[in-house]
């Protein structure tokens, strides 16, 4: 163990006269920084920063030479005001403990991740010149839980961890809901420990075999939802998931609605297809209907001969919640409706230009010497549905009546509009009236820009959740370059390589600042590691005051193995990685111990009694991934874990760096000797 007693201090030279700010700066980390500052002269000057004006009074009283600042990360005025002047910035504010961590999401994700993002963007508009944050180790799907490929096939994950899949997956971004494809760029082989799975869908998902479609995750995979990320165990009938199926933005949906009122049909099932079908002439008017609604996959024209007539149909796939809502509100018992809603809902100049091209035409009286009239061959409806279309129009500013007219010896109902009606419908939709339909309308004047409608949304669905309990020992899991997210089962979820919520929100933190290295001349450096001896959250704590108040000394779990770095080290960490280069993740190759024997020497006569797994917690700890190791450096006592974007790759890939196979095992006695030291050089 490295112990820096004395000047000789070789990190006290690169600080001197540098002003630096710790956020979480009442923290074990922040107030042994201060104390080693002071012992080995180095020179700089401090800014705490924290939100808790007990913790800040105490520590004034111990370094009153240091400047003290209330206030909250996710506060971006408060990091301004603190940072003026600065030079550095150690970020050490966090919630750390997995079980506080695991049992208050939305506090983790504001302070742990928004924070972090708060932290850098002051740092950039306050023009620090360093940041540098900690972090810590590295949730899954079940083997068989399908992932979308960019092709629109799908493959067991697990598969695609095996063969070390590097093609291109359909991912969504999480911040504007856009679909795109991104390459899988890492690949996850974890241990369930434990950790109860569950087949996660939602109300509108399509029928397979019997089942709602969807994907088999573990408790704490993060599933995308309107309130953010959310572990999929913590879902509940208030959430609504965020889906990969498309939902048409309120201009497609007017299309879509007035094409139904047309020609358009819905087949019957849960897996609804909606078929457009044209003649050969209006081929234009099919094609920018598909075109019209992006964000939708429709299958290649298809081209068939009815009649002596070429039609031409497109199918939508993937489609199925929309579609299937659809479906309920245009039929009945078989019979296509009038869906009165979704005309009072959607009505706009693209429903009606859809629906007049569909299902309109033209006439003239006085052999074409008149004014022209609109009509609309509302057939297929009830003559009471279209004394309500009449109504409903004409209420809107388009005069119309309904007659019954008589087509090969039945009666059927129709909309006819009067002169007025006419010229008030040809002045609403005329923009969208194809050239192609020139038969249609008094005169043409398109605009080819009418039908850009925008892209589909995200569909968004009450999730579905039942535990999943078929044997398994191992879950799986890929990265995905530049959005993290995959699509599994129409889901949308996070990569998944952290096992808890205090894993997930730091590598996120992760992501942030090897991302915020590209603007600015800020550099953001990493450092990942274990426990901290006698830190706030070490379990060597809880020990002692167990063994001074008579036991019992309470274990999780028997196998449990975990890193430990002294105070000292972990300072050596932080400032190591102020001179590497930004964006790298420094890895020191920490010792392990077994717990149970670090246990024993606590506990001595008194009881050792196991708690079992509390949620989110593992029974090995994670430095490196076999992902990671692809573009990981060993540099003898630490390893470098560069960014997936970048050029250097390592041939010996994959490897591991986990807590039960570490660099080295520690005797209980060893790790004693350096808590003594800890107390000693730190009082804590």
């Amino acid at each position: 163990m490295e112990t820096w007693i004395t000047n000789s201090d070789p990190y006290g030279k690169m600080l001197e006269g540098k002003k630096i700010l710790i956020t979480g700066g009442t923290g074990t980390l922040g107030k042994a920084v201060l104390t080693r500052a002071r012992r080995n002269s180095w020179g700089a000057e401090f800014v705490i920063f924290s939100r808790d004006e007990t913790k800040q009074s105490i520590l004034r009283q111990k370094f009153p030479e240091h400047q003290y600042v209330l206030g909250d990360i996710t506060r971006y005025n408060d990091l301004k005001r603190a940072m003026r002047g600065v030079d550095i910035v150690m970020h050490f504010a966090a919630y750390k403990q997995v079980p506080s961590a695991q049992n208050n999401i939305a506090a983790t994700i504001e302070t742990n991740i928004y924070g972090s993002q708060q932290v850098v963007e002051a740092a950039i508009d306050m023009g620090v010149s360093q940041v540098v944050t900690t972090s810590t180790d590295k949730a899954c799907l079940d083997w068989h839980a399908r992932v979308l490929l960019a092709d629109g096939t799908s493959k067991p994950i697990g598969e695609l961890v095996k063969e070390r899949y590097d093609g291109e997956v359909v991912t969504i971004d999480p911040n504007t809901g856009e679909q795109k494809l991104g390459r899988v760029v890492g690949w996850y082989k974890n241990k369930l420990d434990g950790r109860k799975r569950y087949r996660l869908t939602y109300r509108r998902a399509y029928l397979h075999v019997g089942k709602l479609s969807g994907t088999i995750v573990t408790e704490d995979h993060l599933i995308l939802t309107t309130k953010g990320w959310i572990p999929a165990g913590s879902l509940t009938d208030n959430h609504f998931i965020i889906t990969n199926e498309p939902e048409p933005n309120f201009k497609q949906y007017g299309l879509l609605v007035g094409t139904l009122l047309g020609d358009s049909s819905l087949t019957q099932s849960r897996r609804s297809r909606l078929t457009i079908g044209h003649s050969e002439r209006q081929r234009q008017w099919l094609e920018t209907k598909t075109a019209a609604l992006r964000g939708f996959t429709f299958s290649e024209i298809k081209t068939r001969s009815k009649k002596g007539k070429n039609n031409f149909c497109k199918s939508s796939s993937r489609a199925y919640a929309t579609l299937g809502n659809l479906r309920e509100a245009f039929y009945s018992d078989k019979a296509k409706i009038v869906p009165k809603h979704l005309l009072e809902k959607y009505f706009s100049p693209y429903l009606m230009a859809a629906w007049f091209m569909d299902d309109g035409c033209i006439s003239h009286n006085n052999g074409g010497n008149s004014r022209p009239s609109a009509r609309l061959a509302t057939h297929g409806f009830t003559e009471e549905e279209v004394i309500w279309l009449c109504e409903f129009l004409t209420n809107r500013g388009f005069e119309c009546n309904y007659l019954l007219v008589k087509v090969a010896g039945k009666y059927y109902p129709e909309l006819r509009f009067t002169v007025e009606g006419t010229q008030s419908l040809f002045n609403f939709i005329r923009p969208g009236i194809l050239p192609e339909m020139s038969n249609k309308i008094d005169y043409i004047d398109y605009d080819p820009t009418f039908w850009d409608l925008g892209t589909a949304e995200r569909y968004i669905d009450t999730p579905i959740l039942n535990e999943y309990k078929a044997p398994s020992r191992d879950v799986y899991c890929i990265d995905v370059e530049d959005t993290h997210t995959f699509v599994s089962g129409s889901v949308v979820v996070h990569n998944c390589s952290p096992e808890n919520a205090y894993g997930v929100g730091k590598k996120m933190v992760e992501y942030v600042f090897q991302d915020a290295n590209k603007y600015g001349a800020t550099s953001f450096h990493i450092t990942r590691y274990g426990n901290v001896l006698a830190s706030n959250q070490s379990v060597a704590v809880l020990w002692e005051h167990q063994a001074k108040v008579g036991g019992p000394i309470t274990i999780t779990d028997r196998r449990m193995t975990r890193f430990f770095l002294s105070i000292d080290e972990a300072i050596n960490q932080v400032l190591m990685s102020l001179q590497t280069e930004p964006g790298v993740i420094l890895v020191p190759k920490a010792p392990s111990i077994l717990m149970i024997d670090f246990a024993k020497e606590f506990a001595q006569d008194l009881a050792i009694v196991d708690i079992g797994l509390r949620p989110g917690e593992k029974i090995h700890e994670g430095m490196v991934s076999e992902a990671e190791s692809f573009y990981t450096e060993d540099k003898g006592n630490f390893y470098l874990i560069h960014p997936p974007t970048s050029s250097f790759r390592n041939e010996s890939a994959p490897f591991s760096y986990t807590s039960d196979k570490p660099s080295r095992f520690l005797s209980a006695k060893e790790l004693l000797e350096m808590l003594d030291t800890t107390h000693a050089l730190y009082g804590v």
